[in-house]
């Protein structure tokens, strides 16, 4: 009867104990999970960070030195200064110099950050890694140790509890109780302590979230020291391109301007100043096209920076000069127009009335950003100053208008139809022809055309004259100018031969004593350009007879006409007042008719 109270009392101590075991290991499970998780993540997120830092290497001048020659960015700023030395001066030489001082202070910058990141966070987290996890861990192994001494007691006691009818077994039952509550205790105060382990580290949440912004804020002092060497090197470099700028074709305007501190396009400079002295009575300017290699030659040179004053006799091909004008104007991203106003251009041109257009198309240049105006005004100005010119170069401002609205002003539809196209042309050639036609009509003041250069750097041998020979000639009074080797194209020049004495002496009495004939003729306009004028003074007439014919010189049109008959000519100089019958001329043999100023296959108008 006792012995069965005895049995049924352990009975339910052991399910009472059972119980509260089973709801503590459960707690504790729960808390063990989140120690894994923590854990885990302790631990990838140090490996990560001491690997990105490179933790554990000497923090000594010496060994940071050592650690900076490895870092890639130092490698490359070795690398740019190494090849400085073989390149010749020039911008590339100067980036790179500079892009190679700003690559090695990166790279100082990389290193201190690694020393920083890990004194203050790789170390820190590496402290709780060590203080908090290896003590759970330790404490883990203590209670799982406990738990199997006290399942062990356990077993024993219920082993005993089933033999508890033999005789004896009451002390031993007794003792086994006594051992496995002890072991019990013991177990639980080991519980105690680990989940207590357990509960420190998730008390560290705080800390390792402060240990994380430490190590964003190291980053922000990184990237603002770095943003602040690059930034100071960008503006070091801007100023080099804005020195040094070479690519001018395919550029927006604006930034070309921009970059050069220029008010006038270079190569619209460039090409307007080479044209005054090469090109102004240059037959077909603009019209007629030059070698495609020629032309690709000079504006590949003007990108590399290697067409620069003085210029060289390469570059001085009037009709390449042009193709470069014109290839430049084409290749800007916007025309010089604008595709804003091509709708109020094309509007404007459909004007009923000549001062209506006229009227439109001043207000719509008004209304153009001041770059493109100024470029605008510059440029038209000289095609204005080139159509007064039409007698020799036979370019019109309506001829000028056809070459040259194509690259001055197009269509923001790329996709236009023919009919469109032909209209928009037709367009496009009434605003650019009014703007050369009556140029002080839409531009007030005069053009310098040498704005940024000079005539003389430019042209270092043009012996001071000016582009104009016409200005020259009439400032001087006396019709000496410089000889000007003509440019124009000739098919048939003709032979000093073809030149009669009657013409050179027609003019005799209004030239200068000593003048040589070349000049003479020039000067007196009784030669024209296409004609090659003799070497040697022509012999003195040898024979007398009365004047039959007359002869007419015209300066404007450089043209001869002379009318002549029978076997001989008396040479005799006219005057205002005629022939002076008392001066008696040496006889000679009747000279060839004349010829006049042979014209040119390609001098026809458009």
């Amino acid at each position: 009867m006792d012995n069965g109270r005895i049995a049924k009392s352990a009975s339910t101590a052991r399910g009472t104990v059972s119980n509260k075991a089973e709801k503590n290991a459960d707690g504790l499970q729960a808390i063990e999970r989140e120690v894994e998780r923590y854990k885990e993540f302790l631990q990838n997120l140090n490996k990560r960070i001491a690997l990105n830092v490179s933790a554990g290497q000497p923090q000594d001048a010496v060994a940071r030195e050592k650690r900076c020659k490895k870092v890639p960015e130092f490698q490359l700023g070795q690398l740019m200064e190494e090849s400085v030395k073989d390149l010749p001066a020039g911008l590339l030489k100067e980036v790179l110099d500079t892009c190679a001082r700003v690559e090695k202070r990166i790279a100082t910058e990389i290193v201190n950050n690694e020393v920083n990141v890990e004194n203050s966070v790789s170390k820190n987290l590496n402290d709780i890694i060590e203080r908090h996890l290896s003590t759970i861990q330790k404490q883990k192994r203590v209670v799982t140790k406990c738990h199997q001494e006290h399942e062990a007691s356990r077993q024993k006691y219920d082993s005993a509890q089933r033999n508890s009818d033999q005789v004896g077994n009451q002390a031993k039952i007794t003792q086994l109780k006594d051992d496995q509550e002890e072991l019990h205790t013991k177990l639980e105060k080991e519980r105690d302590l680990y989940e207590s382990y357990m509960y420190e580290l998730l008390a560290e949440e705080e800390n390792i979230a402060l240990f994380v912004k430490e190590y964003v804020k190291h980053q922000e002092l990184y990237f603002t020291s770095v943003l602040r060497e690059i930034q100071h090197t960008m503006r070091s470099m801007d100023g080099m391109f804005r020195r040094n700028n070479k690519q001018i074709f395919n550029t927006p305007l604006r930034d070309h301007l921009k970059a050069t501190d220029r008010k006038i396009a270079y190569v619209i400079e460039l090409c307007v100043c080479c044209l005054l002295e090469k090109g102004l009575y240059e037959e077909g300017l603009l019209r007629v096209g030059c070698a495609s290699s020629k032309l690709r030659r000079m504006i590949s040179a003007i990108n590399a920076n290697y067409v620069s004053p003085p210029l060289a006799d390469k570059y001085c091909d009037p009709h390449v000069v042009a193709g470069v004008l014109k290839k430049y104007l084409r290749s800007l991203p916007e025309p010089l127009l604008t595709l804003e106003f091509y709708a109020d251009f094309v509007q404007a041109a459909q004007k009923p009335s000549e001062a209506q257009r006229k009227a439109a198309i001043l207000d719509i240049v008004n209304q153009l950003p001041r770059e493109n105006y100024d470029n605008l005004r510059y440029l038209t100005k000289f095609l204005s100053y080139l159509a007064e010119k039409n007698q020799e170069n036979k370019m019109s401002p309506q001829n000028i208008a056809i070459v040259m609205s194509p690259n001055l002003l197009w269509s923001p539809n790329e996709n236009e139809n023919y009919m469109d196209q032909v209209n928009s042309t037709a367009t496009v050639n009434t605003i650019v022809e009014a703007l050369v036609g009556d140029w002080a009509f839409f531009f007030d003041g005069e053009v310098n055309f040498y704005a940024t250069m000079t005539r003389d750097a430019l042209f270092p041998d043009n012996g001071g004259f000016p582009f104009d020979k016409d200005q020259h000639d009439q400032g001087t009074g006396t019709g000496l100018s410089k000889p000007k080797q003509s440019t124009k194209r000739k098919d048939n020049p003709l032979p000093a031969s073809a030149v009669s004495h009657q013409q050179v002496e027609a003019v005799g009495s209004s030239i200068p004593q000593g003048t040589p004939p070349l000049a003479m003729m020039e000067s007196t306009g009784s030669l024209g350009s296409d004609v090659q004028s003799p070497v040697n003074p022509l012999p003195p007439p040898a024979s007398t007879t009365t004047p039959i014919g007359t002869v007419a010189s015209t300066n404007s049109t450089s043209s001869v006409t002379s009318t002549t008959t029978t076997t001989s000519l008396q040479h005799v100089p006219q005057s205002p007042r005629g022939i002076d019958p008392k001066i008696k001329r040496p006889q000679v043999p009747a000279p060839p008719p004349p010829v006049g100023r042979p014209k040119s296959s390609d001098s026809t108008d458009l």
